[in-house]
């Protein structure tokens, strides 16, 4: 039985955790003859490791864009950043402004 990923691991880690999962299932897959399922684990292998060149910016494809606005830690980061700068009212305005742009795209 398969174990569950660790959903508290980020985006990246559960890619580096399905990639090894796909390469192991290759090994498996290659060590017993079995050409079909070697093929499959290389397709699965390759999708996730296309995935994770995408989440990175890693690989030959330009023009990926990850929106950090709607990604889960984002509120909490945003959150700290205005907590830093609650001394620093003008700071904190043009912040929050800056942020709100960033936002609306």
């Amino acid at each position: 039985m398969c174990e569950e990923i660790e959903p508290t691991l980020g985006i990246v880690a559960q890619l580096e955790e399905l990639r090894g999962r796909a390469m192991a299932l290759l090994d498996r897959a290659e060590k017993a003859g079995k050409l079909k399922d070697a093929i499959a684990a290389i397709r699965e292998a390759r999708g996730v490791l296309d995935s994770q060149a995408r989440v990175t910016g890693e690989g030959s494809r330009t023009g990926v864009q990850i929106n950090i606005v709607n990604a889960p830690g984002w509120t909490v980061v945003q959150g700290s950043i205005l907590s830093a700068l609650a001394p620093f009212p003008e700071a904190r305005a043009a912040v929050v402004q800056a942020l709100g742009q960033v936002a609306d795209g």
